[in-house]
């Protein structure tokens, strides 16, 4: 399902005071998300540009047309864009695609992410109107990603606030630099830190390949005043966590059965 590629970084709008997905339909996924820890089934949502998307790339999710706007969500694009047809079956204009997710919060009352901060770091974007599904250049995406991860980095779980059960907190970070933010990576790697363990794969294999490593941090040095920046070191990209803790619940569905 998901391709070793350079992936690529979308940014979808969600306008709840227009959308056929409606604000009571979010609190409701969102409450079921922080009491079970499960995505919201069968999501999907438009893609304006679509030609180049491909399953695992990555999505975050802007609420506009509020009062406190901003990233409300991430994940995973799924599959392939597909058409859908309205209750008369005419096809509509444009493209959907399934989706998975990293993080929910109600920014209102979280207020990270926020359009007001993101404006600043990433002002390439526009953060109050647009198309839903626009794709970012690498280096915009870069710069949202690594933005992105530093607020979380220091945000806490709680009612406002829920992270994937299968990647938690540390390894959505850990995935969203690792998949876009190729650049970072580089710098990493030119300053020799590196896994002891990579170290050694890479004298046997003489090479470095940017697209296959990834990044981990030791969450107990990100303190108050730390980055990403600080903290990361470069490993050898592995099985994504999500499909590793899809096989675990098919095996223990197996088990139990």
């Amino acid at each position: 399902m998901y391709t070793k590629r350079q992936r690529k970084a979308y940014l979808l709008r969600w306008n709840p005071n227009i959308s056929p997905y409606s604000r009571e339909r979010y609190e409701e996924d969102f409450t079921h998300y922080l009491k079970t820890g499960h995505e919201p089934e069968d999501m999907n949502w438009t893609i304006y540009e679509h030609s180049e998307v491909k399953s695992g790339d990555i999505y975050f999710m802007a609420q506009v047309g509020c009062k406190v706007n901003g990233i409300v969500w991430a994940g995973f694009l799924e599959d392939e864009p597909y058409d859908m047809e309205d209750y008369k079956g005419r096809k509509l204009p444009r493209k959907f695609i399934d989706i998975t997710y990293f993080f929910m919060q109600n920014i209102d009352n979280k207020m990270i992410l926020t359009a007001n901060r993101l404006k600043e770091v990433v002002p390439e974007i526009d953060w109050d109107k647009g198309p839903s599904g626009i794709l970012l250049s690498p280096e915009v995406a870069e710069k949202l990603a690594m933005e992105v991860v530093n607020q979380l980095l220091h945000a806490e779980e709680d009612e406002n606030l829920k992270f994937a059960e299968y990647e938690e907190k540390q390894g959505i970070i850990e995935d969203i630099v690792g998949y876009l933010c190729p650049r970072f990576k580089q710098r990493l790697y030119e300053s020799n830190r590196i896994d002891k363990q990579y170290q050694e794969m890479l004298k046997d294999e003489n090479a470095f390949n940017v697209t296959d490593a990834t990044i981990k941090y030791d969450e107990q040095k990100a303190t108050t005043n730390t980055s990403i920046e600080d903290i990361a070191i470069l490993e050898k990209r592995k099985c994504t966590r999500i499909l590793r803790g899809m096989l675990e619940e098919h095996i223990t569905l197996i088990l139990n059965s």
